[in-house]
């Protein structure tokens, strides 16, 4: 059974899609807004630990999945970074209105134009619907891009053009009025360009690891992410699986390492988390206690925690030993100015029972308080156990109860002896209410419990995948999960289900009422001639979203991008806020929300961070999807070039009548090309 990771942020609407292009400058990086705009100062984060944050005045991200192996120790070192690096863009808390006024005699002259064509209303079409051609050539409206600081780019920046052309009729060629040869960029689109978000370097290193969805965290203006080893191990092979640990002072400028994982594996689980004046690096890992049972070969499994002060290692401890799995959910919002209590600031593992245990030979599912000392029992806490079989946990959903704590569900699996896997939840009250006791941690009240091993699905062997989602609408009570087979997605409750989808689609995500999914729809291009009748049948593919309580009798899928899906491994899909009413002097009180995802921009352009507006001012409206960061040399396109005196090893001279391939040797490099 396939299980998601999936951020929770608001939103309200889905929204039809098309392509923007990309800007990108490596400039510094500023905490003041040098036209005396607004500034956010409030230190709030949100969709914290994915691979796009919200923090301040920018939208931080993973620039692409990089290659994340290496070889030679040289694709990873500090500052080379690209494809991986950690990018941003800033937010222009002001453009809302005067911006959108100062451009709209440029935005009716480009309205004919497919790239910048005002949206139909194709978006409220079924997905078998739409007309496709359309879909792709349709683009932007001004007001999508408005959120952040943009600029046109003209067909020579986007690379869209060649040195002359193929049949002559543009020669690579020409003098200009004093004189000098120069070459001829023909277009190969139209002219009129795009509309590109700007953005900056901020980490030239590899963001996270291959093996598993850990994304960065920002905490008071300083990032924590994971990235792949450059150390050597003793016969000098670079150990790239195994994951080290970082944190950058965004004000300062500085990088340093905080901790290498003893496990050298690229799956080793981690997250950070703010507790106090600390930040709390968790690992869970599996290596030797001692030098008998290496010999022996038993592993042993840690929670391994680093307490980190600012951007340095104060200890590093085992929290808890004996583990057989460990199960990290961090809040996504981080206000510094709120400490609640929540069930995500525990960690969540298993362990095989003892004889100290009810049942010796069974499984055991425990919590464990973040920030906790080693031995100390009043932060552990027992959630569930099993006679026999396997405990696995699915995620954490739920809304706040209580007056200063925030209950939430866990959603866990219990697998018996029969092999039949069911899903069930507890509220965690219980837990969270006594640790806030006997701790003395007044952030809690008491909380009833409402919900203690409650059963949503006696068996789950119905669905490949299961998505614990947060309480109905349309009844708060009832908590649910989207389940997937064949037939379709549906919304299950423990009092039954709703068939949300009817058909063969994958389920990919879910936010606020509303689930994302792939799917594929055969497209069929039939030829005819005299003496046969030839028929193709194409497979056309999209991201696609839908809501997650009406029935599929009442709603149609709504295309987010047609002909592009987002890339789930290793980084699930993220959505950010951003908060115009929390920011003094905007110009707007509306909460902007984003999906982010990585995706292909064609060709060899694989696995780049694309961001959909989902709900927000205009909402009525298509939004596009947004190409955000930079391209490597080596994935951009090269230049077809007629140019026979042409020099420039970048360019593709394989149109030559005289070309051999020792004349490409070099071609590609490192460096980047702005979108």
């Amino acid at each position: 059974m396939r299980r998601i990771a999936k951020k929770a942020a608001a939103f309200a609407i889905a929204v039809a899609v098309l392509l923007c292009g990309v800007g990108a400058a490596f400039t510094g990086c500023s905490t003041t807004d040098p036209d005396g705009g607004p500034v956010n100062t409030s230190g709030v984060v949100y969709s914290n630990g994915g691979t796009v944050v919200q923090y301040g005045d920018y939208v931080y991200f993973i620039n692409g999945i990089p290659d994340y192996t290496d070889e030679n120790g040289t694709s990873n070192v500090a500052g080379n970074v690209i494809k991986g690096g950690l990018y941003r863009t800033e937010i222009d808390w002001q453009r809302r209105d005067s911006v959108s006024e100062a451009m709209k005699d440029e935005l009716e002259r480009l309205k004919d134009d497919a790239r910048f064509a005002d949206p139909d209303d194709e978006s409220d079409k079924g997905f078998d619907e739409v007309d496709y051609e359309k879909t792709e050539a349709r683009a932007t409206t001004l007001r999508d891009v408005l959120d952040f600081e943009h600029e046109v780019k003209d067909y020579i920046q986007l690379g869209e053009y060649t040195i002359g052309n193929e049949d002559g009729s543009e020669l690579p060629t020409y003098t200009d009025e004093n004189g000098k040869v120069r070459q001829n960029f023909v277009p190969t689109a139209d002219k009129s360009g795009e509309y590109g978000v700007v953005s900056e370097r901020v980490v030239g290193k590899k963001i996270g690891t291959s093996g598993y969805d850990g994304g960065f965290w920002i905490y008071d203006g300083i990032v924590y992410f994971a990235s792949p080893s450059v150390d050597r191990d003793t016969e000098g092979n670079v150990e790239y699986t195994r994951p080290s640990f970082w944190a950058y002072n965004i004000a300062s400028g500085s990088l340093n390492e905080l901790y290498s994982a003893t496990e050298d594996s690229a799956s080793v689980p981690y997250a950070f988390y703010k507790e106090g004046n600390n930040v709390y690096l968790a690992t869970f890992e599996n290596y030797y206690a001692n030098a008998d049972d290496e010999e022996a070969g038993d592993l042993t499994g840690y929670i391994v925690v680093n307490r980190i002060s600012g951007t340095r290692v104060v200890e590093t401890y085992e929290l808890v030993e004996d583990v057989t799995a460990a199960y990290f959910f961090v809040a996504e919002t981080y206000d510094p100015d709120s400490d609640i209590l929540s069930a995500h600031d525990f960690i969540y593992y298993t362990r095989d029972n003892t004889e100290n245990d009810h049942d010796p030979d069974g499984t055991t599912l425990e919590m464990v308080y973040a920030a906790a000392r080693p031995g100390d029992d009043t932060a552990r806490f027992t959630v569930t156990s099993a006679a026999s079989g396997t405990i696995g946990v699915e995620g954490i959903e739920g809304e706040e109860r209580g007056a200063s704590s925030e209950g939430g569900y866990l959603y866990y699996t219990m697998t018996g002896a029969s092999g039949t896997t069911r899903l069930a939840i507890d509220d965690l009250g219980h837990q969270i209410s006594t640790f806030a006791q006997e701790s003395g941690d007044e952030r809690a009240t008491m909380i009833a419990p409402e919900l203690r091993d409650t059963v949503l699905c006696e068996d789950t062997s119905a669905y490949t995948t299961i998505l614990p989602v947060p309480q109905d609408e349309y009844n708060m009570n009832a908590p649910a999960f989207m389940g997937e087979n064949s037939d379709g997605i549906f919304r299950v409750t423990a009092d039954g289900r709703t068939q949300v989808y009817n058909g063969s689609i994958t389920l990919v995500g879910y936010n606020d009422g509303r689930i994302y999914c792939t799917l594929e729809s055969a497209q069929e291009d039939t030829e005819e001639s005299e003496d046969t009748d030839d028929s193709e049948s194409e497979t056309a593919s999209a991201f696609v979203s839908a809501s997650a309580f009406q029935d599929y009798n009442n709603q149609t899928a709504t295309i987010l991008n047609f002909g592009v899906v987002p890339t789930t491994t290793p980084f699930s899909l993220d959505f950010v806020d951003l908060d115009f009413g929390e920011v003094e002097g905007a110009t707007a009180d509306t909460v902007e929300t984003y999906v982010s995802y990585f995706a292909t921009y064609g060709g060899s352009m694989t696995d780049y961070m694309y961001l959909n507006k989902v709900s927000g001012r205009w909402e009525s409206a298509s939004t596009s999807n947004l190409k955000v960061g930079e391209v490597i040399y080596s994935e951009k396109p090269a230049i077809t070039c007629y140019d026979h005196n042409c020099l420039n090893f970048l360019h593709d001279h394989s149109s030559w009548d005289d070309y051999t391939p020792d004349e490409e040797e070099g071609t590609t490099g490192e460096d980047g090309m702005v979108m």
